[in-house]
């Protein structure tokens, strides 16, 4: 390749890099918050009209909806009834108020899927606990939801008839919140030295870094010259 070929693909390829950088940091609004662990397992007694609860300290504000993993034997309609709760106490089952609740027709494919809730948004959900409740009204031994045995990074609590177990639900919480920056501006800027807290020294140093990387990149990956 020549060398200004060469420099056409690094420009090309800074500019894909960048735009995707300001999208996350300045443009994304939705991520989620998972339990999903490495050892998942059917819960047997959910198909025949047992109770599964999991707790869970959200991360991130603007909680709207909570999703847990369904297994089918085969293609079904089951009738789910569900509830979210907040403000619930961890490792305690409490009477904390229902946030949300209703009765799903939940259509499975067969195998595994994931079954979506939605719930009222939370702008105040970050490091608030909540509890997801699911209730197979019409029995069925095809149908399941996934747990985990092991409970991983804010893995909260199952239980299963009232029964606390080991592990997890396997479980994602979908947020919209505040962009990448703006949880910046809002979490982080006020622990900062008083400097960089300025607009005008946060951006000079972003450009700086940037043209830094760009620089040693563009160097360490340049075609050598042909001599002669």
């Amino acid at each position: 390749m020549r060398l200004r070929d060469w420099r056409t693909v690094f420009a090309v390829l800074c500019g894909v890099l960048v735009s995707a950088e300001v999208w996350l940091v300045f443009g994304r609004t939705r991520t989620l918050f998972a339990i999903e662990g490495l050892t998942p397992y059917r819960i047997l007694s959910f198909s025949t009209g047992g109770t599964v609860e999991q707790a869970f300290l959200m991360r991130g504000e603007g909680l709207q909806a909570v999703a847990a993993h369904f297994d089918s034997r085969r293609p079904t309609v089951a009738t789910v009834q569900w509830q979210v709760r907040r403000g619930v106490h961890g490792l305690e089952l409490g009477d904390e108020s229902i946030f949300v609740e209703g009765v799903s027709q939940v259509e499975l494919r067969g195998g595994w899927q994931w079954i979506s809730f939605p719930v009222v948004r939370d702008a105040t959900s970050h490091d608030r606990w909540y509890r997801l409740t699911l209730k197979l009204l019409e029995p069925n031994v095809d149908v399941f939801v996934i747990g985990t045995v092991d409970n991983p990074d804010r893995g909260g609590a199952l239980w299963v008839d009232k029964v606390l177990q080991t592990g997890s639900l396997r479980l994602r919480a979908e947020r919209q919140g505040r962009t990448l920056y703006r949880r910046f501006q809002r979490e982080a800027e006020r622990h900062l030295p008083e400097p960089l807290r300025r607009p005008a020294v946060q951006w000079l140093l972003v450009v700086v870094l940037h043209a830094s990387l760009i620089i040693v990149a563009y160097e360490t990956l340049r075609p050598a010259r042909p001599i002669g």
